[in-house]
């Protein structure tokens, strides 16, 4: 199977004297068409800088990233949404930036709605709906463009719990239903292990410590011994100089 992405010996670096010096260092791997894979490490190592040069929007400045996707969509930390347009125009506004003629990206941005919960609340404006009902929001104006690669920063980090869990199942549901790749950036090492079929430990120096596989059975138990031990060895893998 051709990879998706193919990252080869990859390095960014920041240009001028008030940024970092570097984003990532020597990063290689590859993703598989519907992989899902997990990006996890120490703030300032590069992770969300690694994922805006594996979607194209800064070019790696060593090594190279082959970008075998077609069309990929990313869910932001802040969810990025516009709070001067309703639900539904924020979730078609990927659509409307490709043209898709008006009844059509009405239509999908309401089935992607549907999909994330949000069925009823088209008219409303960012302001007047909760944490995680902005990033649905943001999840549902992603897929609405069909993406084959869905870029995750951190999505889940602002939300409580109880919200976070819910917009996990949900992101599962979805990856399964549309067989996407994903590349999703934490630092919450129990979402990389229960969301995962790979995960991507950074250094604190921007390059890569290991990458390990995730072997626990689909759906997984996060109660269960088997989870623990699996996120126990990777909050060690981390700690690690």
């Amino acid at each position: 199977m051709e990879p998706i992405v193919s990252i080869e010996n990859a390095s960014f670096r920041f240009a001028g004297p008030a940024r970092p010096a570097r984003g990532f260092k020597d990063v290689s791997f590859s993703l598989f068409p519907g992989e899902f894979l997990s990006v996890i490490g120490p703030s300032g190592a590069g992770k969300s800088t690694l994922l805006r040069a594996i979607a194209g929007v800064i070019q790696e400045t060593k090594g190279r990233i082959v970008r075998n996707f077609k069309k990929p969509a990313m869910v932001f930390q802040g969810h990025g949404i516009f709070p001067w347009q309703t639900v539904l125009e924020n979730a078609a506004f990927g659509l409307a930036m490709e043209a898709v003629p008006a009844r059509e990206r009405e239509r999908r941005a309401r089935e992607k709605l549907n999909e994330v919960g949000l069925s009823g609340l088209e008219e409303r404006y960012p302001n007047e709906l909760s944490g995680g009902q902005r990033q649905r929001v943001a999840v549902a104006r992603a897929l609405a463009v069909e993406p084959d690669l869905l870029l995750m920063d951190e999505p889940l980090a602002s939300l409580d719990s109880l919200t976070a869990a819910s917009l996990k199942k949900d992101v599962l549901e979805l990856w399964k239903r549309y067989h996407m790749a994903v590349v999703l950036v934490s630092h919450l090492i129990p979402d990389a292990v229960e969301l995962s079929d790979r995960i991507v430990i950074f250094k604190s120096d921007g390059s890569v410590q290991k990458i390990t596989p995730v072997e626990l059975p689909r759906p997984r138990d996060a109660r269960s011994q088997e989870f623990f031990t699996e996120v126990d060895a990777l909050t060690k893998a981390l700690s690690m100089p």
